[in-house]
């Protein structure tokens, strides 16, 4: 996997200031200066919404993507960031997508695909009716990091069953990488291999302890666990999701 591919990041907390992600713009730039070393070249923005103790709203998001992308135009960074929001599921998120007070991967108007986490406990039983609410009005439910679902751990056939019904699944870097200990690596591996894992992204934080690096995980998976289809597919679904934006 060429690092000088343009790899898409539909998953990571660049905007400075607003969540537990980068704490200032200047740690933003340093981000996208890794993003940029890294092989990326576009990213979602994707802030935490609706999470128990992390919430930014959508006009908050919107604003600060905009002051992001106007700092690296001045830091001369050829990154292009669009605004998103990590949705954390709750019962009531097909309305606040729908009145666009959640921000899907595609904007607030009727976005094509939406980011997802579960909570880290638990696989909610009403989720299946939220993916089938969603995928009715053509649009795509993209569950974060289900290798660090501690019910998607247990019983696999929750992401067997997600796809079945239209979900998409989002593997972290990290994980792997190992960065989340053996088991979230070795689900990795496991599901890439059996082709459960359609996206592959950084989640990243910061730049040094959850740092930039989709393309150290792609190689990995094509040159060590010798999986080059599988890697291939996610880089594409990566793309198609960012060529969807409205």
């Amino acid at each position: 996997m060429d690092v000088a591919t343009n790899f898409v990041d539909i998953h990571t907390h660049i905007l400075p200031g607003v969540d537990d992600g980068a704490k200032s713009l200047e740690v933003s730039l340093d981000m996208a200066r890794l993003f940029v070393e890294h092989g990326t070249t576009s990213l979602f923005a994707t802030s935490h919404g609706f999470a128990p103790s992390l919430h930014v709203d959508a006009e908050d998001i919107l604003r600060e993507t905009f002051r992001l992308n106007d700092a690296l135009i001045d830091a001369q960074i050829p990154l292009t960031v669009r605004p998103a929001m990590e949705i954390r599921y709750h019962s009531d998120i097909v309305r606040k997508v729908l009145q666009g007070l959640a921000l899907g991967l595609g904007g607030a108007e009727k976005p094509n695909y939406i980011l997802i986490e579960l909570p880290t406990r638990d696989w909610p039983e009403d989720v299946w009716e939220a993916i089938y609410e969603f995928a009715i009005r053509d649009i795509t439910v993209v569950i974060a990091h289900p290798e660090r679902n501690l019910a998607a751990q247990r019983d696999e056939e929750l992401l067997d069953r997600a796809i079945e019904e239209g979900a998409i699944l989002q593997l972290t870097a990290g994980s792997i990488m190992g960065q989340f200990g053996p088991i979230c690596e070795n689900l990795s591996k496991r599901w890439l291999m059996s082709h459960k894992i359609h996206c592959i992204a950084s989640d990243a934080h910061d730049p040094v302890v959850r740092a930039p690096g989709i393309d150290l995980a792609l190689k990995k998976v094509t040159e060590q666990w010798q999986m080059p289809e599988q890697a291939a597919q996610c880089v594409r679904t990566a793309q198609r999701i960012w060529d969807s934006y409205k």
